[in-house]
């Protein structure tokens, strides 16, 4: 099933509004179970299926990022909003990974792929994964090789605590009480959705950009890659990098976290008051927040989702979820690197500064059939660059005319 929608047009004229308002990439599935579950497509209608299953938060927006490179590479890319983020509802007990489930990572994030991959008659399909998405990624693989389409893209793959080489960052967030750590995100969160403290007054862009991980993110630069097996990092002496070429725009990259703010104040002010409608709360939060900086964003589409706007008590229920899996508090993946037989291949900064290096290449050498692409100076959010991007959706693409 496709829709007709000019969002090929809209990528090439760089029009945000066009991209965000396109029905495309505002679409629904009511799953089994009763979720709910947005998510959105970008690119060649007619092209080669791919689903991205991105990192912390998952977000169907993400997406979007991707237009113009998935229409140059003749793809249809597929991304949806987690459970407990953006547009699609909330978990309940029973309804996949709830606390309760979660020793099966991931299992609702297989089983939403699967369900809009049947509901759009999607027999196979890519899969590119980002970050924590890398999980969720080869928990799908393990048990549906036969349904994926050339080698898995794994971008930054982050690897659960215990294994070789992890981060001495997330090794200390994994020795914190997991109740401690859902009081401490939940009372921060539920403080930036409430009118009367200052956070509103200052968009979650700005704050991440004075942590300085923006900031880093946007200005990393890439050079040439090379396959880790045929370069060691002893020959890389040049140092020479050439200016990275963005997929995202960061004028877009704003126009996203604008309008996920403005929807989440929705959303809790929802929350606060079921008597009010979502442009009576649209309304609202303008008037409590006059210097916001998401005030005159447009959101107007989203608000006249056919089922209902999700209200939430605060921001971030699926993050807060993902941050605890990604921690480690519900036992390890549901795959041993091993056991998953799809070929994959492995794209990863040499300047990641979350998941180092070594660890990756000690995840290549266990998975049975991984190629690990290193890039030089490339940072945890290597997805951003356009052409590794490209080099990615090719090899995808190329599987697919050769009936891989």
């Amino acid at each position: 099933m496709t829709i007709d929608d000019p969002l090929s047009a809209a990528s090439r004229t760089n029009d945000e509004a066009a991209l965000f308002n396109s029905p495309r990439a505002r679409q629904f599935l009511k799953l089994p179970s009763g979720l709910r579950v947005a998510y959105a497509e970008v690119g060649d209608p007619t092209g080669v299926p791919v689903f991205m299953l991105t990192g912390l938060s998952g977000v169907r927006l993400y997406a979007l990022f991707f237009a113009e490179v998935c229409l140059e590479a003749g793809v249809r890319l597929i991304a949806f909003d987690e459970p407990g983020v953006g547009l699609s509802g909330e978990l309940k007990d029973g309804d996949g990974v709830a606390d309760a489930s979660a020793k099966v990572l991931f299992k609702d994030v297989v089983e939403i792929t699967l369900a809009i991959a049947d509901h759009l008659e999607i027999p196979r399909f890519g899969l590119l994964g980002f970050s924590l998405g890398t999980v969720s990624s080869l928990t799908l693989a393990k048990d549906h090789a036969a349904r994926i389409i050339g080698p898995i893209q794994l971008f930054s793959p982050y690897l659960i605590p215990n294994s070789p080489g992890i981060s001495s960052l997330v090794k200390v967030g994994a020795m914190l009480n997991a109740s401690l750590i859902r009081s401490v995100v939940s009372a921060a969160l539920g403080m930036g959705c409430d009118p009367h403290h200052s956070v509103w007054r200052r968009p979650i862009v700005s704050i991440i950009t004075e942590m300085g991980g923006f900031t880093k993110a946007l200005g990393a630069t890439s050079s040439a890659c090379f396959p880790s097996s045929n370069k060691s990092d002893d020959e890389d002496e040049d140092d020479s990098s050439v200016e990275e070429e963005k997929t995202t725009r960061l004028p877009l990259i704003v126009a996203m976290n604008l309008r996920l703010e403005k929807l989440e104040a929705i959303s809790y002010a929802l929350s606060r008051d079921p008597a009010l409608t979502a442009a009576a709360a649209e309304e609202k939060v303008r008037k409590l927040c006059p210097k916001a900086a998401w005030r005159d964003t447009d959101v107007s589409a989203e608000l006249n989702v056919e089922s209902g706007f999700p209200r939430r008590p605060y921001a971030g229920q699926g993050m807060i979820r993902d941050l605890l899996i990604g921690l480690g508090k519900f036992g390890g993946p549901a795959y041993k690197p091993e056991d998953v037989l799809a070929p994959c291949h492995i794209w990863h900064g040499t300047a990641d500064g979350l998941v180092p290096l070594a660890a990756v290449r000690t995840l290549a050498k266990a998975l049975p059939h991984a190629t690990l692409t290193e890039v030089r100076k490339g940072s945890h959010v290597l997805i951003r660059n356009r052409k590794v991007a490209i080099l990615a959706f090719g090899e995808i693409v190329d599987a697919y005319r050769v009936g891989q």
